[in-house]
């Protein structure tokens, strides 16, 4: 009974992960990640996003996955960090697009993602989205430090 009901998950989990968003078929990524955060903020944290250097579009599953990430790390510091503030910087670079997300929250331990359960899967899901385009997953976060999240795509990227 357990098996079948892992498997039912890994079956969702993998239903969700193909999803496109409707978002993006109606503007860029920069405008996605901003509307995205500001509607899961929605004035209960502060919410501040930038973006620098040449915005452009990037190949569709790029913009998704990053988008998807962009998502799951505002969720995760309004539900679990108990942020005041929430940072969202998209930053297109020559070669590669560059997402950080930071917050003022109250961190946890990174090294021991996942361990307990469905506690932090968002993490390995953010990470194994990255990787899936060909991009590099960082997480920086200590106990009353705050968390920051940095995705790094090279904009070449076809997943």
């Amino acid at each position: 009974m357990r098996k079948q009901v892992e498997e039912y998950i890994r079956e969702a989990r993998q239903s969700i992960w193909n999803l496109r968003s409707s978002i993006l078929e109606r503007c860029d990524l920069a405008t996605a990640l901003r509307q995205t955060g500001e509607r899961a903020a929605d004035n209960a944290v502060a919410f501040d996003f930038s973006v620098s250097g040449d915005s452009r579009r990037c190949a569709s599953v790029v913009e998704e996955q990053v988008l998807r990430i962009g998502q799951e790390a505002v969720t995760n510091a309004i539900r679990h960090a108990q942020a005041h503030r929430i940072r969202m910087e998209l930053c297109y670079g020559d070669a590669n697009v560059t997402l950080r997300v930071s917050d003022d929250g109250r961190g946890f331990d990174p090294a021991g993602a996942g361990d307990n359960g469905t506690d932090h899967w968002g993490v390995m899901s953010m990470k194994e989205r990255a990787e899936t385009v060909g991009g590099i997953f960082r997480i920086s976060s200590a106990d009353g430090q705050g968390t920051l999240i940095e995705t790094v795509v090279p904009l070449s990227s076809h997943g």
